[in-house]
């Protein structure tokens, strides 16, 4: 038999037996009449009996596991799961209790991303709105656990206890590196799919005949490894310069030199070089400069060039002596020079240091020899004039002999 019609039946009893108490002349009593909507949401304490007239009953709802108290219904109001009643007559009360369910909310990966809602308890039919947000970096992919789908918008209808897992993926970012020129070298790696916040290390590798510049796009810097975090796509350019190799050699071998710092120079690149003739050699002419009939001159880079300058032997003149007295004065001994030629010699003093230096035909000094006793000198003239050497610094200490020995290239 049912606990309604158990209930039923207590009720009409117990109404017997107050009209047959009443009938008497003893106190009245009053039948309370109790129930529980659905039977299995809850219970109520007490459950129910016969009461004194006027007795106040304070009723307790308890739900049930997987329940929750909703409202009294009968002769109950409210939604406290107590409540007071006064027997004054029969009464029925019936409490009334919701199912509930439990919702799970997971995000995998942790850390991954999340949703709006968390773990909670909902009655059941509720519709339940889930928004999954991915964090930096990643990208909702689809959910999994009582829910499907691919849209991070989605609505759980709670019949049951449910579990919602949204799943996030790490984004996806392309680095592409490009070469510029095209044959100047390569990267490693040359480019790819990496998950977003990973950092690439890049490599540029210059090819034959080129050196790594620079790097350009979504990137910049001169050293040839670079460091590029993939918080989106990157386009990374390295740039490469071309290289020429700059050669030069003397003809005759002995007859001079040519200043040059290095070989190799970047594309474009404009050298100078200036040829120096050794002593008794004068400069002729080059051979694979942008003027070969100067000196100094330029080469410009503009592909591999081997560059060769060509001297002219110049024919030594009979040696000239001075000899001469210094007590106290300056002496000049003038000496006449054509542009190219050389002069060479030795400056002798008999008894004390002097001092020596050459002068040109401007007064400039184009060669200090100091205070010597002897010094042998050599002087290529660069203009044509009187070059003056100049003898000084005796002190008037007391009579000091020299001798100037030299002898002219022409």
């Amino acid at each position: 038999m049912n606990k309604k019609i158990c209930s039923t039946i207590l009720a009409v009893l117990l109404l017997v037996s107050v009209s047959v108490l009443g009938a008497c002349g003893g106190p009245a009593h009053y039948i309370l009449a109790t129930s529980s909507s659905p039977d299995e949401g809850g219970s109520i304490s007490p459950s129910g009996g016969s009461y004194v007239d006027k007795t106040e009953v304070t009723l307790t709802a308890t739900p049930a596991a997987g329940y929750r108290f909703d409202h009294w219904g009968g002769n109950a109001s409210g939604v406290s799961t107590t409540f007071q009643i006064t027997m004054n007559s029969q009464k029925s009360v019936i409490a009334y209790f919701v199912r509930q369910y439990d919702l799970s909310v997971l995000s995998s990966p942790v850390g991954g991303g999340s949703v709006n809602v968390n773990n909670g308890t909902y009655d059941a039919g509720t519709e339940v709105t889930l928004v999954a947000a991915p964090a930096i970096g990643f990208r909702f992919d689809h959910w999994e656990g009582s829910i499907s789908g691919t849209s991070d918008n989605t609505v759980i209808t709670m019949n049951s206890d449910e579990t919602a897992v949204a799943v996030f993926s790490k984004v996806i970012y392309t680095l592409e590196s490009r070469l510029s020129p095209g044959g100047g070298g390569s990267v490693d790696p040359p480019g790819g799919n990496y998950e977003a916040g990973a950092t690439v290390t890049l490599t540029a590798m210059p090819g034959t005949g080129y050196r790594f510049d620079h790097w350009g796009g979504d990137a910049s810097g001169a050293s040839a490894t670079l460091n590029v975090v993939m918080d989106g796509n990157k386009t990374v350019t390295a740039y490469f310069t071309r290289l020429y190799t700059l050669s030069t050699a003397s003809d005759p071998s002995e007859g001079g030199s040519v200043s040059l710092t290095k070989n190799t120079y970047d594309a474009g690149t404009v050298v100078n070089l200036t040829a120096t003739a050794a002593l008794g050699y004068i400069f002729k002419n080059w051979n694979g400069t942008d003027s070969n009939g100067v000196n100094p001159t330029t080469v410009t880079m503009s592909s591999d060039k081997s560059v060769t300058v060509y001297f002219t032997e110049l024919t030594p003149q009979d040696q000239t002596p001075v000899t001469g007295e210094l007590y106290g004065q300056v002496v000049s001994i003038p000496i006449q020079l054509s542009a190219g030629q050389w002069v060479q010699g030795e400056i002798v003093a008999n008894t004390y240091d002097i001092g020596a230096q050459i002068q040109d035909p401007n007064g400039n000094v184009v060669k200090e020899l100091g205070r010597i006793r002897q010094a042998t000198f050599s002087l290529q003239a660069q203009t044509s004039g009187t070059y003056n050497f100049v003898i000084y610094e005796n002190y008037g200490i007391g009579h000091n002999f020299y001798t100037l020995t030299y002898t002219i290239y022409s």
